[in-house]
């Protein structure tokens, strides 16, 4: 196994890994544990040794092996957190990211270094349990109908739900019976909670349609990596970040429920636009409509949906051809807000004994991956 696994600082092999019984549901757990003091991760990679292929360039050899890697996270206990699987903790994360006492990864500055961690994490998660380094996230040019075919068949991704069976995926690798949710979000957020992966693409409101290249090229565009006020009320003429997180007509967040959510300004029209667009796309509405249900991608634990880590690989994609063109930039370089400075730690690695700051992640290179540029992916 390659010296750059070792980077992650996983301090346990999945061969040593505690057995673990997970409940059905995690909704009553407390955030994190007591902070603890770990060691820097700097990202000192000799050379680049992964590259992240487009979907349209992956052999089915493999297509299989990682679908492979990811089922075998999902049945490996983490060696970060005894109650849930390895897989299911980067849900917990990912759903914990969204409360108010945490509020770090999203609709703020910290949104494109934090998943930027969070996949690189998860990648080597899936070589670590699969005892192969070859296998790297593939990422899903949405501006390419032919990598969405690609994406949702029954030899990658599961395609689309079965409306016959509430939207459920029916079918593929990570179909009902097969895939269980086993961290779901509140009932505030979610009001279906379903257990199985569901999708209705292209069905929820003003989502009908995937990012085109003149949305992408407008991201790429914008000259600052961030402006003031630092959230989803930023202009989108000049913050890249939110540019490419995509919230359009919102003043702000407020807590609801415990968690943190966005404000829409009175009368917005607007819909939302790119990372934001892709998660409603593939989830859509599941219905019924009263009940205000959305599929598993609309959700705050969206890292259910496999999907999900391909989507966040061509946000980070972007964001590094971003950095390419106006440099390695980050604002704000300091904030009174936890994790969103350019060298604060971000939550949930300083509670696990990590210390990862934005600063820590702005160098792909150093951190030992590039990514593939096809044809189809120039925009």
């Amino acid at each position: 196994m390659k010296r750059a696994l070792l980077t992650l600082a996983v301090a346990a092999s999945a061969a040593a890994l505690p057995a673990v019984s997970l409940a059905a549901d995690h909704a009553d757990m407390p955030t994190t544990g007591p902070i603890r003091t770990g060691p820097s991760i700097t990202y000192d990679a000799p050379a680049v040794n992964r590259v992240r292929q487009s979907v349209t360039s992956l052999t089915q050899d493999q297509k299989d092996r990682l679908v492979q890697a990811i089922l075998l996270l999902k049945a490996t206990p983490s060696p970060w957190d005894s109650r849930f699987s390895w897989y299911d903790n980067f849900v917990w994360w990912h759903r914990k990211a969204f409360a108010c006492e945490v509020d770090q990864a999203h609709m703020r500055p910290a949104f494109l270094p934090w998943h930027r961690q969070f996949i690189f994490m998860f990648e080597s998660a899936l070589r670590v349990v699969s005892h192969d380094d070859t296998i790297t996230l593939p990422y899903w040019d949405w501006t390419d109908p032919a990598a969405r075919k690609v994406i949702f068949s029954d030899t990658f991704m599961s395609p689309n739900g079965s409306e016959s069976h509430h939207w459920a995926v029916v079918s593929g690798p990570f179909r009902a019976g097969r895939w269980h949710l086993n961290v779901r979000d509140p009932k505030a957020n979610d009001p279906l909670r379903t257990t199985y992966l569901s999708r209705h693409f292209a069905s929820w409101p003003k989502q009908t349609g995937l990012p085109t290249v003149a949305q992408v090229n407008a991201a790429m565009a914008a000259p600052n990596y961030d402006v003031a006020p630092y959230g989803p009320s930023s202009n989108v003429k000049t913050s890249f970040r939110n540019n490419i997180e995509g919230w359009r007509g919102f003043s702000g967040m407020k807590c609801t429920s415990g968690l943190m959510v966005p404000v829409k300004i009175k009368g917005n029209t607007q819909p939302n636009r790119l990372h934001n667009a892709v998660h409603l796309w593939v989830g859509g509405a599941i219905g019924p409509k009263k009940a205000g249900g959305g599929g598993t991608m609309d959700l705050n634990t969206s890292p259910n949906d496999p999907t999900f880590w391909l989507h966040h690989a061509n946000i980070d994609r972007l964001w590094s051809k971003w950095e390419t063109t106006h440099g390695e930039r980050y604002a704000p370089l300091h904030s009174s807000t936890p994790g969103q400075g350019l060298n604060s730690a971000m939550w949930p690695w300083r509670q696990s004994g990590l210390f990862v700051s934005p600063k820590s992640v702005l160098n792909i290179s150093a951190m030992g991956y590039a990514y593939e540029d096809t044809p189809a992916a120039k925009g």
